[in-house]
């Protein structure tokens, strides 16, 4: 088996869920077992040497998530944590380099910002939470209680679907854009297996290369993969109070917010999911942390880090007039929206995204609405 074959294993693959008899840290188990069992099986090409001598690291992050997690399950908070802090220090390096860690929002032009409210929603309100309402702050996959921080996403779309998908007479949004790149550095693990594998062999076939050549690309993604499976495990019981699968995403923030060259994840949503054909990866959100602590107001790092439109109400777009050719060309050319989420059918909507809600509204927004 070569690595692009490894990639594209179906228990390769991501996102993943579970559901009963079995356990959450059966489910870990077993899924690191299968990892590792199909990197054992790669026996083609120069990569077979240079796996070799990462494999340690990689099972000794294995190793130390899964203590991880069992630690938190006995109630041991800090020593969960610190087994978490050990696997990490195995793959830092891949992490925080100085490409992953320059310029991982700039593809991102379009960044929308969703909320879900019966009332109107001011400008103000499509920020982060004020600190003087922290204590609205709840738990999510990439949200430490009390801790405000700042959501985006590539698309209405996704905000639409992250919101579990509200009536649009109570969805507002907002066009977000970040006003310089270089003080939002991101970690990003937004790429999937599929994702990988797809780019891989699409430019290999044009160059006419091998494989041998994705060598460095390839383990990279390798090492990671344990951490990335971790983050975007789809919750089972959606309203518990306690969900197992926000763990590492919750350890990995608070690991961003410690580290000095990051201030955000970059990571793709698990439930956006336009068609079976759509791959997971092209459905992107961002989370932004605050940077400081203060008794009221909005974080300063942040608030001069973005321009943003005032919201509007997702009823309010009118669906019935035709759409520009003027307007549609300034979004494509101006906005570079993902072409594969353009060119999907949204289930249970009667027309494609373009001149659906979610198209309407981006189209809309980014010709006639300014930032501020």
């Amino acid at each position: 088996m070569n690595s692009i074959q490894a990639i594209e294993e179906g228990s390769f693959q991501l996102p993943k869920s579970y559901d009963k008899p079995i356990t959450f840290l059966s489910f870990i188990e077993k899924s690191f077992k299968e990892y590792l069992e199909i990197l054992e099986n790669i026996d083609e090409g120069t990569i077979v040497d240079k796996l070799k001598i990462i494999k340690p690291k990689i099972h000794t992050l294995c190793d130390e998530l899964l203590e991880s997690y069992r630690q938190l399950y006995l109630g041991y908070v800090s020593k969960s944590y610190s087994h978490f802090d050990k696997g990490m220090q195995q793959i830092e390096k891949y992490l925080v380099s100085e490409f992953d860690a320059s310029h991982p929002l700039g593809e991102n032009r379009l960044l929308f910002r969703g909320r879900k409210s019966e009332k109107e929603v001011d400008r103000d309100g499509m920020f982060h939470l004020p600190f003087e309402l922290r204590h609205k702050a709840t738990t999510q996959r990439f949200s430490i209680p009390g801790l405000p921080c700042l959501y985006l996403a590539n698309s209405s779309y996704v905000c639409w679907e992250e919101l579990d998908r509200p009536d649009f007479n109570d969805f507002y949004l907002s066009r977000f854009e970040i006003k310089d790149f270089m003080k939002l550095n991101a970690l990003d693990i937004s790429l999937t297996p599929k994702s990988l594998a797809t780019l891989i062999n699409k430019t290999s076939e044009i160059m006419e290369e091998g494989i041998d050549g994705w060598d460095s690309m390839i383990l990279d993604y390798i090492i990671k993969w344990p951490l990335i499976f971790c983050c975007s495990i789809k919750v089972l019981n959606t309203d518990a109070t306690f969900k197992p699968e926000y763990i590492i995403p919750q350890y990995l923030l608070d690991w961003v917010r410690q580290n000095k060259r990051l201030n955000a994840i970059k990571y793709f949503s698990v439930k956006a999911h336009l068609n079976q054909d759509a791959d997971y990866s092209k459905f992107i959100n961002i989370v932004f942390p605050v940077q400081e602590i203060k008794d009221t107001g909005y974080c300063s790092h942040l608030s001069s880090s973005f321009a943003y439109t005032n919201p509007k109400r997702f009823a309010d777009i009118d669906t019935t007039s035709e759409i520009s050719q003027e307007g549609f060309e300034n979004y494509i050319m101006n906005f570079r929206p993902e072409t594969s989420i353009l060119l999907s059918e949204l289930k249970g909507f009667e027309e494609g995204y373009t001149k659906s809600h979610f198209g309407r509204f981006e189209i809309n927004v980014c010709s006639d609405v300014a930032l501020q």
